[in-house]
């Protein structure tokens, strides 16, 4: 059986996880052998968001890198890429992050397809977990936009907040 991986790529508070468990759920109706890789941050025992350090990162690209290699249903969603996890680092440690990038660019290959979700307002709510500081979730999203070029890397580009998920599904059927 063919294996297929999804991602979803973006800045905190974009709606990633609201769209990886829909489609999630919407695959598991049809019958489809799903799993959700689930973002490391939340379980990072370092702190996170503005306040992360190299070891908060390099811990969430290891959490993240086993969840992802782990995982042996039919197909994978991603709440979040090792791409994400890039434009963290390089916030802290842009040296670092130099260091990951040909092997992430490389892992990137790895998905069938990666969905970008980009900045959307309605997202960005305090769950008391994620930052919701707009300065902070622009400053990722200019990283992970240099990123993507930089590394280019192919990506979805995903605005309409009431098409996302209808369009997510039509483009993974075909």
């Amino acid at each position: 059986m063919s294996k297929i991986k999804i991602g979803f790529t973006g800045t905190q508070g974009v709606g990633k996880t609201t769209a990886a468990y829909a489609l999630a759920a919407s695959l598991k109706k049809r019958k489809k052998d799903v799993n959700i890789v689930t973002e490391a941050a939340r379980s990072c025992p370092y702190e996170i968001n503005e306040n992360a350090t190299i070891n908060t990162q390099l811990w969430i690209f290891s959490e993240m890198l086993k969840r992802e290699t782990e995982s042996r249903s039919e197909i994978t969603v991603c709440d979040r890429t090792l791409l994400d996890v890039l434009a963290y680092t390089e916030r802290v440690s842009p040296h670092v992050a130099e260091e990951l990038k040909p092997f992430i660019a490389g892992f990137m290959n790895t998905y069938d397809v990666v969905f970008y979700m980009d900045i959307n307002k309605a997202y960005l709510i305090d769950d008391g977990i994620r930052s919701t500081n707009k300065e902070f979730q622009n400053e990722i999203k200019d990283i992970l936009d240099l990123n993507i070029d930089t590394l280019d890397v192919q990506v979805v580009r995903l605005d309409s907040e009431d098409e996302r998920l209808k369009f997510i599904l039509e483009m993974i059927e075909n």
